[in-house]
């Protein structure tokens, strides 16, 4: 009944906190969405010190959107009484009645979860405006969702530990007082008050400001894991806050169970696991609770586990704060290797290879070229920061490379030579921006930001930048007269440049780019190239009355048949 819980004034009802985290565990309502039987199978016993909950569970900021959140708190409470009409169990007395003129409290309305608002900016509640929805409010779903996004926690989490942490709890409370919301999260709320009562720091005071801070300290808690008494790893974790109670030697698998920990730092004896609902001496009932009531509501605390080789790298990387995040599935391996996906891409390898990360911006483009399988084969090497924001990474045959800008391409074999010559991604070609191909007579190429890295086994691979490439594209590329370039890019100065090909070559000034080819070259040639009297070209080979011509900077050559003369 409601008298059972509202046990004292609004002033003392404050440290009521404490008495639900650590000792009144009986006064909890633990009532849940999920079925009966699943209910029967549950036991605290289950409860394992070291590995609360998972990672992969705790930092899932995506199982509930606010719609979401907001059906499932109008599950847990139905039916408001926000006007205190019910009856108090307390005479002939409602609820309101009851509060006003035997305990003291505050009058109507009462303001249940799912019906909770709060301005942020102004700290109005549903208490102030008629108990519920109000102009300028945000709903307590809306403030848990953010919270949850903002700080990369599961909402469930949040929930879950509102049940844990606030008087009532408001959970269920159909006819919660406003002192109920002041500290809802149990933050900023120590047991060093008298005979290790909560502590709270009023400046922490407001659902809004509770939800925000304890999802902000959780994520604290993983960004700043090697800062506290306790670590991963083997620890001494009091069994209560009475010291004399002793401790329990546990080894913390995960972030996300050292985080409750330090919000909550002791781990239940075994009275308080046999005993759940319950009491029992020496006992602290917070994460024991919380590992309930979370299964009650949302089932397993516990994701895939991260076990061998894929767990060295993964911790190696930085585990749960490393680009990859949290595990989404198991690991699974065959003959020959093993995979483990998660939130951000994969860890695979084999024996021979490592076992290296492959994150989802190399992923789709690796999963084109057929994974492990295909022709990248297995990644071989850590994944590297390079030039504006660009990440690389080296697989068995060849690499991944990219940016933001680029996208992220395989870049390999001959091509790749040429592109270390040429500086990788610090020199002139800048990223790769598309896949590589493959064409004519065996050979390959893939567009960069300044251009092509073009060849075939016969003629090498060269570049072949923009400005040459427009008029190189113009004559059908390695399909037409030119074939493929047989050199590099050759700058003159003064923006004038040539690239030797197959079939002659393409002379630049400035951006004007034209063949010289066949018997008009020949003469060209003989005559001194570009160093000669005629200078560069500034037209193409065209046929004009019954012979070739191509004009020059200072002439022109004509002729057909093998008959060519110079024009200056």
């Amino acid at each position: 009944m409601k008298i059972h819980l509202k046990l004292s004034k609004p002033k003392i009802l404050l440290p009521l906190i404490a008495v639900i985290i650590l000792g009144s565990a009986a006064l909890i309502g633990y009532s849940f969405l999920g079925n009966k039987n699943e209910a029967n199978a549950l036991s605290a016993q289950d409860f394992n010190a070291g590995n609360i909950i998972s990672d992969a569970v705790f930092y899932n900021k995506d199982t509930m959107n606010v719609q979401q959140i907001q059906d499932f708190l109008n599950k847990l409470i139905p039916s408001c009484d926000t006007w205190g009409t019910n009856r108090s169990g307390y005479g002939n007395l409602n609820n309101a009645q009851y509060a006003q003129q035997i305990m003291g409290w505050h009058g109507a309305p009462y303001a249940c979860l799912n019906n909770y608002h709060e301005n942020p900016n102004t700290g109005e509640t549903s208490f102030e405006k008629g108990g519920g929805w109000f102009e300028g409010g945000i709903s307590a779903a809306q403030i848990i969702y953010n919270a949850s996004q903002q700080y990369g926690i599961n909402p469930q989490v949040l929930l879950t530990l509102l049940k844990k942490e606030s008087a009532g709890p408001l959970t269920s409370d159909t006819w919660p007082l406003k002192s109920q919301y002041r500290y809802a999260m149990g933050y900023a709320c120590p047991d060093s008050g008298p005979d290790n009562t909560a502590n709270c720091n009023a400046n922490q005071a407001g659902f809004y400001k509770q939800m925000m801070t304890a999802a902000w300290q959780l994520k604290y808690y993983k960004d700043n894991s090697n800062s506290y008494r306790y670590k991963i790893g083997w620890n001494d974790i009091q069994y209560s806050p009475d010291v004399s109670c002793g401790t329990k030697r546990v080894f913390i698998e995960n972030v996300a169970t050292l985080s409750l920990y330090i919000y909550t730092p002791y781990t239940p004896n075994n009275g308080a696991l046999a005993n759940y609902p319950g009491t029992a001496y020496c006992g602290a009932y917070g994460n024991r609770n919380f590992f309930m009531f979370f299964r009650e509501w949302f089932g397993s605390t516990t994701g895939p586990a991260i076990i061998g080789d894929i767990s060295k790298r993964y911790q190696a990387i930085g585990g749960i704060n490393s680009i990859l995040g949290v595990s989404l599935d198991k690991e699974w391996c065959d003959n020959q290797s093993c995979f483990q996906q998660f939130k951000n891409g994969y860890i695979i390898g084999s024996p021979k290879t490592g076992y290296w990360e492959n994150n989802n911006l190399f992923r789709s483009r690796y999963g084109s070229l057929g994974y492990e399988k295909g022709s990248m084969g297995y990644p071989i090497g850590s994944q590297y920061s390079t030039i504006n924001n660009g990440i690389s990474q080296q697989y068995q045959h060849g690499y991944f490379i990219g940016s933001p800008k680029t996208g992220y391409w395989e870049n390999k074999g001959l091509v790749r030579n040429r592109y270390g010559q040429l500086g990788y991604e610090h020199g002139k070609m800048g990223f790769p921006i598309g896949p590589e191909h493959s064409t004519v007579n065996s050979g390959f190429y893939q567009a960069y930001e300044t251009g092509y890295i073009i060849g075939s086994p016969k003629t090498g691979y060269w570049e072949n930048g923009n400005i040459v490439r427009k008029r190189y594209g113009d004559l059908k590329y390695e399909h037409g007269k030119m074939g493929f370039p047989i050199g590099p890019e050759v700058s003159l100065g003064n923006a004038r440049s040539y690239q030797n090909f197959e079939g002659g070559s393409i002379i630049c000034i400035n951006a004007d780019c034209w063949e010289s080819t066949g018997e008009i070259r020949i003469k060209y040639l003989e005559s001194g190239g570009h160093e000669g009297p005629l200078g560069f070209p500034i037209d193409s080979e065209k046929w004009v009355d019954g012979h070739w011509v191509q004009k020059y900077e200072r002439g022109t050559i004509t002729g057909v048949g093998g008959k060519y003369s110079i024009l200056l």
